[in-house]
């Protein structure tokens, strides 16, 4: 019943369960309300959720504007699937945490395409924070640098509802937004709703690619190398074992051969035994 239902959804998707990372750059500025944001997040304690008002939300997720994808068309996609990917919830408000360090904005919309139509925000903090969890404890200097580089840079991540037109589903994306020195890592809540397909170590996976592969190497080094994000990866993966990942994408094994090919982003993955 479980692998019936898991074979539909991944079938209305149009894609198969593989990691897509993917950088993205911008045309257009929404309205910035990133200080807002650090002002009524700064007091916060861990466990604590302060609530904003759905306006700010909507740009703090960048509804507006143009991202330019070099891998996956996730607007196109979404028209060819017919799913309005900002259709809103009820509330007026979106919850936002500061874990750790690191700024967390609640998502304003239904989920799609699985179309839950449910404010599931809670599930989605619990699991990135289980996640950022296991970063810290597996690879502690590396949860260092993305909180640096999140701090200074005015970093935040939103979870938002990708649907690719073909090729596969992007489950992590880096914005960066150099004009206003900040950026966006953005979660694909898909990701998050599934966890007998992708377990936490999975979300750490893909936050580990974004956020120190891309977001710390892009402010350090100043590029955007494919390379090097998933050499991040594969030595997360190395640090906390390829047993831990549902997704066999996210094993050391495909990630090392990933990087010996030199696949892009629209590469395919490799096969391979439970490491």
């Amino acid at each position: 019943m479980k692998q019936a239902y898991h074979q539909k959804i991944m079938s209305y998707l149009y894609v198969i369960a593989i990691f897509f990372a993917t950088t993205h750059s911008y045309e257009a500025l929404a309205l910035d309300q990133i200080d807002i944001l650090n002002k009524k997040l700064s007091n916060l304690k861990n466990s604590d959720t302060t609530l904003l008002d759905r306006t700010s939300v909507r740009d703090l997720y960048l509804e507006n504007v143009h991202i330019k994808s070099h891998g996956v068309d996730f607007l196109n996609g979404c028209k060819a699937m017919k799913i309005n990917k900002h259709a809103l919830l009820s509330t007026n408000t979106s919850p936002a945490i500061r874990y750790k360090g690191i700024s967390i904005v609640g998502s304003p919309y239904y989920s799609a395409p699985i179309k839950t139509n449910k404010d599931n925000n809670t599930l989605y903090f619990k699991r990135l924070k289980s996640a950022l969890d296991i970063i810290e404890q597996h690879k502690p200097r590396s949860f260092a640098a993305i909180v640096k580089t999140m701090t200074q840079h005015r970093g935040y991540m939103i979870i938002d509802n990708f649907c690719p037109s073909s090729g596969g589903l992007a489950f992590a994306a880096f914005v960066p937004r150099t004009k206003q020195n900040n950026f966006v890592v953005m979660v694909s809540s898909t990701l998050l709703l599934l966890p007998d397909m992708f377990s936490d170590y999975d979300v750490a996976s893909q936050l580990v690619h974004e956020m120190e592969g891309h977001a710390v190497d892009f402010y350090g080094r100043g590029t955007t190398d494919e390379a090097h994000a998933f050499t991040k990866q594969a030595q997360f993966a190395t640090a906390v074992g390829g047993d831990k990942f549902i997704d066999v994408n996210n094993r050391p094994t495909n990630l090392e051969m990933r990087i010996k090919m030199k696949l892009s982003s629209k590469g395919t993955y490799v096969e391979s035994k439970q490491n």
